[in-house]
């Protein structure tokens, strides 16, 4: 894969729909999947390698930010495409087994995906993306990365095998921030991201109101942790009223050599 691909999006061929809505007139959906307790959201780990190799091609390197990497390659050297997928596949395939509980996609739709869409669930805009979502019978098949344009998770079940420990550390962060929560109530925004040639189209706000509706949705104070200069995702997080606590030198565990700044931000519990 190569710089080619941050040109538009393919359009996404016989996919079936799970949960899916469209903002009117958008050439976009939006699929929604719950993990199940086989972990059904590993089938995404490749399709989502791809795009977010994409994504840290289109951005130079700046998102994601494999913060645990002292010395990154550049995307234009030939072995980066094997150096990309040692160093955040393992991470991105313990995000889908363990760490996320839901996962939405917005994917390029051909005009008879559209049609389909927007006689199930007759939206507006962004929010009514969000909001008019029903759940159908069955997930679809496994969209291929060139399909994806926009990607979000939900964290929120810190009860399950192998997230407790995960749990306590979140809870730890939000309190070095300053911020007292109990640990029950919160919930995590995890992975947004857009495809850079994608974005100003609303499809970053329709993957966020849908997180932010179901975490409202479970009574779940919805945060999100993100680093300084990311500015994209801070100036939308801005539009949601949401508030900003920074964080300095902030270790995950004691093993940790050294800290990483954060920004945790909270929006609001319910709708404004």
């Amino acid at each position: 894969m190569g710089n080619a691909e941050c040109g538009a999006a393919q359009s996404l061929i016989g996919a079936a729909e799970y949960r899916v809505t469209m903002a009117d007139g958008a050439d976009w959906t939006l699929l929604h999947y719950t993990r199940t307790p086989r972990g059904s959201l590993l089938r995404f780990h490749a399709p989502l390698l791809r795009f977010m190799q994409t994504v840290y091609e289109c951005t130079g390197g700046g998102y994601p930010r494999l913060e645990w990497i002292t010395m990154p390659i550049k995307p234009t050297e030939p072995r980066f495409t094997r150096w990309f997928a040692k160093h955040y596949g393992g991470f991105l395939r313990w995000r889908l087994r363990v760490e996320l509980d839901e996962l939405w996609l917005a994917v390029a739709a051909t005009q008879s995906t559209a049609a389909r869409a927007r006689s199930r669930t007759p939206a507006t805009g962004a929010t009514a993306v969000a909001e008019t979502a029903a759940a159908s019978p069955a997930p679809p098949e496994t969209p291929a990365h060139e399909h994806i344009l926009g990607v979000v998770g939900a964290n929120y079940d810190f009860s399950r095998a192998g997230k407790k420990r995960l749990g306590g550390t979140f809870h730890r962060l939000l309190r070095t921030a300053g911020v007292e929560e109990r640990p029950e109530r919160m919930g995590f925004v995890e992975l947004l991201a857009v495809l850079p040639q994608h974005t100003r189209r609303g499809i970053g706000a329709a993957l966020l109101d849908a997180v932010l509706a179901a975490l409202r949705g479970l009574g779940k104070t919805p945060y999100a942790v993100t680093f300084p200069g990311l500015d994209a995702a801070l100036r939308l997080y801005e539009k949601y009223d949401a508030e900003f606590y920074e964080v300095r030198g902030f270790k995950w565990s004691p093993a940790d050599k050294r800290g990483l700044d954060y920004i945790v931000v909270r929006f609001p519990t319910a709708q404004y």
